[in-house]
């Protein structure tokens, strides 16, 4: 079992040993797990569940780093980016716009099929997409 792990990851060749990968990411992990708990709460000013949002940024962690390790083989750790679910929260929420329309795409009338943000459900940007948006609706 340890000669196909460090037949797999290379280790013989980047100089490293099975022990001082898991201390690694033993330390990694209990460097970010705070994202655990401030992400859910970040989300919840947005007005998301705290549960929900609590597995989504599990997950996403898991999912990330999983990919990152095994098919990029490369010791990075990924997890979901808190600024943009800060701007979100605090940006977006507290200009009336909440979590369901914040990302283009999202309208919320079902005739809607537009990749832009619907002018019915929430503003664009420009005149011009707004524009693009009224006539997709």
């Amino acid at each position: 079992m340890r000669a196909a792990v460090e037949r797999f990851f290379r280790l013989g060749e980047h100089g490293t040993t099975p022990r001082t990968e898991v201390l690694g990411g033993a330390t990694t992990f209990a460097t970010m797990a705070y994202i655990i708990v401030v992400n859910p709460a970040i989300l919840a000013f947005a007005g998301l569940p705290v549960g929900p949002s609590t597995v989504a940024t599990i997950l996403v962690a898991v999912v990330g780093c999983l990919l990152m390790g095994l098919y990029a083989n490369r010791p990075l750790a990924v997890a979901p980016d808190m600024g943009e679910n800060a701007f979100i929260a605090f940006g977006l929420t507290a200009m009336g716009i909440g979590w369901q329309r914040s990302r283009p795409g999202s309208c919320s009338r079902s005739r809607c099929s537009s990749s832009r943000w619907c002018s019915r459900c929430s503003t664009s940007a420009t005149p011009t997409a707004r524009a693009r948006s009224r006539s997709a609706c």
